[in-house]
């Protein structure tokens, strides 16, 4: 409900600098920052990249923080937030 509602929020003058997420548990969000860091990357490459909940889709193909392309991954990243 509060996120059917974040529009009126962000169109908001009494409230400029506020946004709205979704609140995702620990594990998620480490995994999201690596999958995040990954499009990133692939979209510096020139490459379409988002991600959709715990997926990374790159140019229609979908991966998760366990099968990210080699050419997308950040081995210092990887090994640090997905113990």
């Amino acid at each position: 409900m509060v996120l059917k509602a974040k529009r009126r929020l962000r169109n908001s003058s009494q409230y400029e600098n506020v946004y709205i997420t979704q609140d995702y548990a620990k594990a998620i969000q480490m995994e999201r920052n690596v999958l995040i860091k990954a499009m990133f990357l692939a979209r510096k490459k020139g490459v379409n990249a988002k991600v959709v909940d715990r997926n990374l889709v790159v140019n229609n193909n979908v991966y998760n923080v366990d099968n990210i392309p080699e050419n997308l991954k950040e081995s210092s990243t990887l090994n640090s937030n997905c113990s």
